[in-house]
């Protein structure tokens, strides 16, 4: 996830290899939260809980934003939300 000025919100997931010093993008499944920024992450043995965070996007020079209420619980071994 993540988000770029002159884009909307993202919603993709990236892992880091420590070793490797290497990004990898995961494949995830369907239905997946919306892109979001500024979130919170728990990690809880396999399962990264998300919660919250604002969606936003920019269209010319307007920055609209929408505070999120929501959790998701993202399997870190399957790639299943």
């Amino acid at each position: 996830g993540g988000w770029f000025e002159q884009r909307d919100a993202f919603n993709d997931v990236w892992r880091f290899d420590l070793a490797q010093r290497t990004w990898t993008e995961l494949e995830t499944t369907v239905p997946r939260p919306a892109g979001r920024f500024l979130v919170s992450l728990v990690d809880v043995g396999n399962v990264l809980y998300l919660v919250g965070g604002e969606q936003g996007s920019a269209i010319g020079t307007d920055h609209i934003h929408a505070y999120m209420n929501d959790v998701w619980a993202f399997d870190v071994a399957t790639h299943q939300w």
